[in-house]
């Protein structure tokens, strides 16, 4: 948590941390608004063991990638793919 406080406080730059694994709670990218007054940080946890509760605190949203058949999660570079892909496409238009 300290580092994004330093990095408001250093660069003058307000964040929004986002969370992605598809934990209980989690958002729906698909109907996922994000944040475009703030730069965006995106935090992806192990393919296997996901993001660490201490490093989910610090998470300002939980959003998962809905995903269908067998498979409970994503390669960590399909999901980071696709997570960025679904920022630039909800969020380049209002800039």
């Amino acid at each position: 948590k300290q580092m994004f406080i330093e990095i408001e406080q250093e660069k003058n730059m307000p964040v929004h941390v986002v969370c992605v694994d598809n934990l209980e709670g989690a958002k729906p990218l698909p109907k996922y608004e994000w944040a475009t007054d703030k730069h965006v940080i995106m935090i992806f946890g192990h393919e296997g063991s996901g993001i660490d509760k201490d490093v989910l605190e610090l998470g300002d949203d939980l959003v998962y990638a809905p995903n269908y058949g067998s498979c409970r999660s994503l390669n960590v570079s399909v999901a980071a793919g696709i997570f960025m892909a679904d920022y630039c496409a909800k969020t380049l238009s209002q800039l």
